[in-house]
């Protein structure tokens, strides 16, 4: 594993994390991580999204170096997710960290979970599916296999283990059907008290290459 070196950063302090390590069952860990995201404050998490912002450019600019004009597979955060104090802001400083990147957002498709359906980001978003918002319409979105037009990715995550790449999500499954289609380089985006060491693994799990944090990032 190796680390960057960051600069200065709010301390998220009293809410650093007070999730206990060691093994939780998956339902149960998704649980508590909620419940500790619940916990901080609008003006919390906007020191720590600007913080995240820093350290999702580090990555990029370090992962696509020397592609031109690359594509970047990413997601919209919402409610209190990492980025969603200003989504905006968030998906402008992805794009600005390549020259000429592309930005290609997820649409989740109509029925049971399946792999993700995808659009490129045009500077306008649509409601979609459980109140997403996406690039598209889910009637004018591209087929999951698109993924593997992305260069780089960035993954959502309640939480992530560093040292060996593995994530919890949310427990539908759409990015466990998804990334097969992907070989680029991907990270996780989390806040930096849900690094964690026991995150569970299962068979068909892809470890991604890097976690984000607001405290810099560190190679899987």
């Amino acid at each position: 594993m190796g680390t960057t070196s960051t600069p200065e950063t709010p301390d998220p302090g009293e809410f650093r994390s007070t999730l206990r390590k060691g093994p939780l069952e998956k339902g149960a860990l998704r649980k508590a991580l909620l419940e500790n995201r619940a916990r901080r404050t609008t003006e919390q998490r906007r020191a720590l999204d600007e913080s995240l912002r820093v350290h999702v450019d580090a990555w990029l600019r370090e992962a696509l170096a020397g592609i031109e004009h690359p594509v970047i597979a990413a997601y919209v955060p919402a409610g209190d997710e990492p980025g969603a104090t200003d989504r905006t802001g968030f998906l402008r400083s992805i794009t600005a960290a390549a020259p000429g990147a592309r930005l290609l957002l997820p649409v989740c498709p109509p029925g049971p979970p399946q792999p993700l359906r995808w659009g490129f980001y045009r500077g306008e978003l649509v409601r979609g599916r459980f109140g997403l918002s996406e690039p598209v319409p889910a009637t004018e979105s591209l087929p999951p296999s698109s993924l593997s037009l992305a260069d780089a990715a960035l993954l959502p995550a309640l939480a992530a283990n560093p040292e060996t790449g593995l994530r919890i999500g949310r427990g539908a499954g759409y990015y466990d059907r998804s990334l097969p289609l992907f070989d680029g380089r991907s990270a996780v985006v989390i806040f930096s008290d849900e690094i964690r060491d026991d995150i569970p693994g299962d068979a068909h799990d892809i470890p991604a290459d890097a976690v984000i944090s607001d405290a810099g990032f560190l190679r899987a």
